[in-house]
């Protein structure tokens, strides 16, 4: 996870087609935070979203985080 934002600081204003080219996360610095929840018997949700960039992107994505928020939401109450 050494510098994941590193090339994030050079991209400058405004954003362009070459942020979401050069703005991915390694997934292994991801996968390894999942490790050590399972590990730690912690409850998480995750959702993989190949091929998306930084924004909502589409309506299944739109959709999604809204239920999650709605579910968590009507839980807490």
């Amino acid at each position: 996870m050494d510098k994941m934002w590193w090339n994030e600081q050079w991209m400058g204003y405004p954003i362009g087609p070459w942020y979401s080219e050069n703005s991915n996360v390694y997934p292994a610095s991801t996968l390894q935070v999942v490790a050590k929840l399972v590990k730690h018997n912690k409850y998480f949700e995750q959702m993989y979203l190949p091929g998306q960039g930084h924004n909502l992107g589409s309506d299944y994505i739109t959709k999604r985080i809204y239920e999650f928020f709605w579910k968590n939401i009507k839980e807490s109450r």
